[in-house]
């Protein structure tokens, strides 16, 4: 029996300029999740800075991380859009909460950030100590979650 290659996704039979476009709508989570599907999606998303720039809730590397080329992380997820990607959102950070508090990687987060990103971080989005986990309940989506 020939092995055969597994089928090509709807989405990627679309053409190139077309998937481009619908990328320049997505916000910043879901072009972090859609990067995350296959190779050929991460290329495209990474391939063009203005439209992780571009998209809701980005947030560039801090200076000392930067680099020429921009590859999409969690740590450029700076605002979430919807009541359903903050579910998902804290839905995915579970896999980093120890004791039912991510706090450690809410620290560790901040801490790739200078001191002085790291105090203005807090100050943007409100961060007062508590774990995420808690501080999102308190969050209103109406002008977007920061996280």
């Amino acid at each position: 029996m020939e092995k055969q290659d597994p089928p090509v996704s709807r989405f990627l039979r679309l053409p190139v300029e077309l998937r481009l476009c619908i990328y320049s709508e997505c916000s910043a989570l879901t072009l972090l999740q859609l990067s995350h599907t296959c190779l050929r999606a991460r290329t495209e998303i990474n391939s063009i800075p203005r439209i992780l720039k571009e998209s809701y809730g980005y947030l560039p590397p801090s200076p000392k991380r930067s680099s020429s080329k921009t590859i999409l992380s969690v740590a450029n997820v700076g605002k979430i859009q919807t009541a359903i990607e903050a579910v998902f959102y804290a839905a995915q950070m579970k896999q980093y909460m120890i004791k039912n508090c991510c706090r450690e990687y809410c620290e560790m987060a901040l801490r790739e950030r200078s001191e002085l990103e790291e105090r203005e971080n807090r100050k943007r989005v409100g961060y007062d100590g508590r774990c995420c986990k808690s501080w999102l309940r308190g969050r209103s989506i109406k002008n977007g979650i920061p996280v």
